[in-house]
């Protein structure tokens, strides 16, 4: 992108080219470019989809000519759920999914809870999150307790 940079400022035209989704550019597309740009990605994970490739190089465009500064967003007020209340929600969830025949096929109930239990450490829940989940999973389980009567 520093060539972008250095193009724009001389008052030179860029272009940039994008192939379908399914199989990128052809080669007879790839030789009209004056370069090719590259990502870095994880070698685990080197596949971008379009629209992922067309953020990635829109925002570092956008930073060559603008300074993007990072932001941290602050929830006003916001009071993040503890271990203890997360790990209390994925047990409710548990419950809940257990009940209604999720963990299934049973050897695969471990792998399954940890992922699940995973996920809630991922998200960084507040209190309320976590109180809005518990009311929900409440309301679920009582109104198919009442269907079953």
């Amino acid at each position: 992108m520093e060539l972008v940079r250095a193009m724009v400022a001389a008052g030179k035209r860029v272009a940039v080219l994008f192939g379908p989704e399914r199989a990128g550019l052809e080669n007879d597309d790839i030789v009209r470019a004056n370069a090719i740009v590259t990502v870095p990605v994880n070698p685990d994970f080197f596949s971008l989809n379009l629209a992922q490739c067309v953020l990635l190089l829109a925002y570092e465009w956008r930073r060559q000519t603008v300074e993007v500064p990072g932001v941290v967003m602050e929830m006003a007020g916001a009071d993040y759920a503890n271990g203890g209340e997360i790990a209390a929600l994925a047990e409710h969830f548990e419950e809940r999914l257990e009940a209604a025949g999720f963990f299934f096929p049973v050897l695969k109930a471990p792998r399954m809870k940890q992922n699940l239990r995973n996920m809630w450490s991922r998200l960084g829940l507040t209190r309320a999150e976590v109180q809005t989940f518990h009311g929900m999973l409440r309301q679920i389980a009582y109104r198919l307790k009442k269907q079953d009567e």
